[in-house]
This record gives structure tokens, sequence and C-alpha cells, in this order.
């Protein structure tokens, strides 16, 4: 592939992350609000009622994120990968998952902390910007409180960024090659419900980490008040979310 054709792939990427923000913004703040306690929860009518303001409540952070850093780094490594190391095999699509879950799990940890203390730590942070946000976190508690969920991290990005890398190529050469459906729209659709249901119990953890400021054991221990479905708070607006 020419410089000139992986410029435009890469952008290509990039606008499509944009445009899935659109829609997907408001379920990541439905989703935040399914995660915590009861009683920290808006009734579902509330939220819808707070408008959009509230819907895009750190919009531009997931921007940043996904348009300069997450898309960029995942796709790229992705490519890297399959154009040194191949594409066939289980160990190595799983490697390949590993490796790309590493890449990206340290910005992607501060991002996605940043996020929610815009969404759902107000009290805390008010509408203060990213910058302000890290400023006050270092001085706080340290530079490691800017990565808390390094853990939970890891594990959701190797089921979700790393696993789609694999599972979207495979669901479309599976449609193409057994059902007659040639479509990356159907194969990626898929892919993204598959992975967000498999990666939905690290991204619970991952939540209660940051909105909580407790580790992931602590989190964890919220089984014995609510039970298993803990780790399901939030499922079906995350899946429409990666189907979208």
């Amino acid at each position: 592939m020419s410089t000139n054709d992986a410029v435009v792939l890469m952008s290509t990427r990039c606008v499509a992350a944009v445009v899935e923000l659109a829609v997907g913004q408001p379920l990541d703040r439905w989703k935040m609000n399914l995660q915590l306690p009861p009683n920290e929860r808006l009734p579902f009518t509330k939220l819808i009622a707070k408008g959009p303001r509230e819907w895009y409540t750190a919009s531009w952070t997931s921007m940043t994120q996904r348009v300069f850093f997450y898309i960029p780094l995942i796709y790229f490594a992705n490519d890297q990968w399959n154009n040194n190391m191949g594409t066939d095999g289980v160990v190595n699509n799983l490697a390949k998952a590993a490796c790309i879950s590493s890449v990206v799990t340290p910005g992607v940890s501060c991002f996605e902390n940043l996020k929610t203390k815009q969404q759902v730590c107000q009290k805390s942070f008010g509408s203060m910007s990213m910058g302000a946000i890290c400023g006050k976190i270092f001085r706080d508690n340290g530079f490691r409180k800017l990565f808390p969920t390094m853990g939970a991290t890891f594990a959701r990005e190797f089921m979700f960024s790393g696993g789609i890398c694999g599972v979207a190529p495979f669901l479309h050469t599976f449609y193409r090659d057994n059902l007659g459906v040639d479509s990356y729209f159907a194969a990626g659709a898929s892919a993204g419900v598959i992975c967000q249901i498999l990666s939905q119990p690290f991204d619970t953890i991952k939540s209660w980490q940051e909105a909580h400021s407790v580790n992931g054991r602590t989190a964890v221990s919220q089984i014995s008040k609510e039970g298993v479905l803990f780790f399901y708070k939030g499922t079906l607006p995350r899946t429409l979310r990666g189907a979208w």
C-alpha cells in the first residue's frame, strides 16, 4: 500500500469514528448511568429529559481519544501485525490481540478516566477541561492515578479492540463463503456485538474504578450486593453502540 493510500485509509477510519460518536456518545452516557449504584443512577426518563447537553457530555474527550489516538493506533498496530506476522492461526490472532491491547491500554486508561470524571463526577470536577482534570488528579493523587484502570482496561481491550481486528475479518469470510453475504457492515456489526458482550464485565469494573476511585478488587466485591448481573450493567446500550 502506498503512503497516499495509507493516509486516505486512516483518514477514512478517523472520519468514521466521528460519525460513530454522533450516536455512540449518548449510548455511552446511558451505559455509564446504568453502571452507577442505584442511589446515584438517574431514572431513564430524567436522563432523556436532560437533553443533548447531558447526552454529549465529554464528547470532546471522546473525540480526541478516538480520532487522534485510539482508531489510528489500533488499526496501525493491526496492519503492521498482519503485514509482518500474517493473519492465519488462532494463536497468532490471540497474540495480535494481546499486542494491540498492550499498545493502547495506557492511553485508553487515561482518556476513559477523564471521560468518566466529566460524565458522572461533576460534583468534584464540574465542567473542567481534560488538562485541568489531569492536573487536579496529579496534584491530589500522583502520576499513577492518571492511569487507574490498567488491568481492567487491558482485559477489555483484549476482548474488544484486539478481538474485533480478528473477529470482523473472520466473520466477513464466514458470511461470504457460507451464507453468500459479502458485507463488511454485517461482519463489523456482528463483531462489535460479540466483542462488546465479551468485554462488558471488564468495562463495568473499569467504570467503577474510575467513578469511585477504587481498585479492581473493591469493584468486583460489588457482586455481593448486586449479584453476577453487576458485571453486565449497561450491556444493552454498549452492545447497540458496538453494532453501530
